[in-house]
């Protein structure tokens, strides 16, 4: 839908009701409302002057100047369709993944439960290879694979 206005008409418009207003009655933005005031050289009301409007005073609206640029100006509505959402079916049902690594005193708590060892143990155990395969240190913490095990050499 594309709308026509008038320069004179756009310019009573405007200081008459507010801008947002006036958008979402026309069903466009308010930024292409203002690019088609300043297209047409149609002076906007200055910031303040709803809110004096508002208090009962009447502020002085600023006269149309002479232009010798375009009568009318043609603005479109804009559409708002977004592009409908496609999402593809699964083919598996969804599979709870296990982490690839765990902190080695979470590994613990899994394999020995309460009876978990002390932290200084488990790294005695890691340095004496006691844990298969390999735990890993990755910046201050040990890793390990969540199905590694103990093995008393």
């Amino acid at each position: 839908m594309t709308i026509i206005l008038a320069r004179e008409r756009l310019y009573t418009a405007v200081w008459i009701t507010p801008i947002g207003q006036l958008a979402r009655q026309l069903g466009i933005t308010s930024a292409r409302l203002r690019d088609a005031c300043m297209t047409m050289a149609v002076p906007l009301p200055p910031l303040g002057y709803w809110n004096a409007h508002k208090a009962g005073n009447n502020p002085i609206a600023t006269p149309l100047p002479p232009h010798n640029g375009l009568c009318e100006v043609r603005i479109g509505a804009e559409k708002r369709v977004s592009p409908p959402r496609t999402v593809a079916p699964a083919t598996k049902p969804a599979s709870v993944a296990q982490p690839r690594l765990v902190p080695i005193a979470v590994w613990a708590a899994m394999v020995f439960g309460e009876h978990a060892p002390h932290s200084n143990t488990l790294l005695r155990w890691i340095h004496d290879g006691r844990i298969q395969p390999q735990a890993r240190k990755i910046g201050r913490k040990w890793w390990v694979a969540p199905t590694a095990e103990y093995r008393e050499d």
